[in-house]
């Protein structure tokens, strides 16, 4: 039996022609799905995210009218405040009387610098030194004895002019750090210029010529350079010292020590009146730190009446400071929700609190930047604080941060989800 024989069946050319393209469409698109797609959803940066936000509400502060004088011109100023507070009366430089010695003392600090617990140079009084104490006593100024020979340190000078406010001892300090009053007068000029201080003019060491003049605003301000001097601080808060060749001198500021007053400088012209520049500490409830209010009352009928209404004004001016805490740390005020479904609060880093004086609105603004990937505890804004419209000082910007880290969500999220990290959507 024979067997019959069998040929292959032939392909038809078209059908090897589309198997041939299929196969080749295939690995074009794996090699770009390799080449292309997979790099590009595995190494693109993800896309930021932005963050929901809530702001803190506005804090509203009221505060009672200051209790001025009814004569002459006063001024408020706060030692952690920037700037005079508030002032009232005349705007004119007025008579500064004794308040003048206060320029002496800082002027010659500034050429013969002498720290806390210095005594400095030693100064030989001599026939001029008699002259000064014999033309102030003619005048009627204050004075303190001297003889010839005698000897007095720098500090001992520096205490005779601000505690016992002897006018002798104020020029006698004034010739020594610079040679003549003519000269002191230009220092002093020169002093006042460098600090702002527009409005004084001293024309002597003393205050006892009511040429030497000021407002109110500068003298405040002049206060503050004042109790920043830690020797001139510390001298106008003593209530008495001990100085070589005249023992005890007290001091002629009768407010020391009364409700937190500790300085700076009285000053009496009979031909304008009684001046005080005066500086108190007290607690503000809500602060751990006290407080320092510098003031000035110019032109009242006599030392009684002024140091009353020193007092008064003092109680009206601390009852216009409060203290706010304007956040807690950890407080939260937003949230981080990635695409891949990641969460972060977003929370006040640290507590801050302010000092406001007077009528005050406190408002808050958050400032926080869109993100990527972000550790937890780092940085990503701000919460920045405004007073009365105004942006307010550094210290009232606290820094926002993270709770947790918003990673990377990992290669399967990103091949899966192209769109999200092109942004094609």
């Amino acid at each position: 039996m024979s067997r019959t024989a069998t040929t292959p069946r032939q392909r038809h050319p078209t059908s090897v022609y589309r198997r041939r393209r299929f196969v080749a469409a295939v690995i074009v698109l794996m090699t770009l799905a390799v080449g292309f797609y997979v790099p590009m959803t595995l190494l693109a940066p993800l896309p930021a995210t932005a963050a929901e936000t809530s702001v803190p509400a506005a804090v509203a502060i009221d505060a009672p009218d200051l209790d001025w004088p009814n004569y002459g011109a006063s001024a408020l100023g706060v030692v952690e405040l920037p700037e005079v507070r508030a002032h009232d009366g005349s705007e004119k430089a007025l008579p500064l009387a004794s308040i003048t010695k206060v320029v002496t003392a800082l002027t010659v600090l500034d050429a013969h610098p002498l720290a806390l617990g210095e005594d400095g140079p030693a100064v030989t009084m001599t026939p001029a030194d008699l002259g000064y104490y014999t033309s102030q006593l003619a005048q009627n100024g204050s004075v303190t004895a001297v003889a010839a020979g005698e000897r007095y340190t720098q500090r001992d000078l520096l205490e005779l002019t601000l505690i016992k406010s002897a006018n002798n001892f104020s020029t006698t300090l004034a010739v020594w750090a610079f040679g003549s009053e003519e000269a002191f007068r230009t220092a002093a000029a020169a002093w006042l210029a460098e600090h702002g201080l527009d409005s004084i003019r001293v024309v002597e060491p003393t205050g006892i010529d009511d040429a030497n003049v000021g407002s109110v605003t500068d003298v405040v301000e002049l206060g503050r350079l004042a109790l920043a001097d830690p020797l001139v601080a510390e001298i106008v808060g003593s209530a008495s010292e001990t100085v070589s060749n005249r023992g005890t001198i007290e001091n002629t500021n009768a407010l020391l020590g009364n409700d937190g007053v500790d300085g700076i400088k009285t000053g009496t012209l009979f031909s304008f009146g009684a001046n005080l520049l005066f500086s108190a500490d007290r607690a503000i409830e809500g602060r751990a730190e006290p407080v320092t209010v510098i003031g000035v009352i110019l032109g009242a009928p006599d030392h009684d009446v002024l140091n009353g209404d020193v007092e008064d004004l003092l109680d009206s001016a601390f009852a216009n400071l409060t203290a706010v805490t304007l956040i807690e740390p950890g407080v939260e005020l937003g949230a981080f929700s990635t695409p891949w479904e990641a969460e972060s609060a977003i929370v006040a880093a640290e507590a801050a609190e302010a000092l406001i004086w007077g009528d005050a609105v406190i408002t808050a603004r958050v400032e926080v930047e869109d993100v990527m990937l972000v550790g937890a505890g780092e940085r990503v804004g701000s919460l920045a604080f405004q007073v009365d419209g105004e942006s307010a000082a550094p210290e009232l910007r606290v820094a926002l941060q993270t709770t947790a880290a918003l990673t990377d969500p990992g290669p399967w999220w990103r091949l899966s989800h192209p769109a999200l990290i092109t942004g094609d959507l």
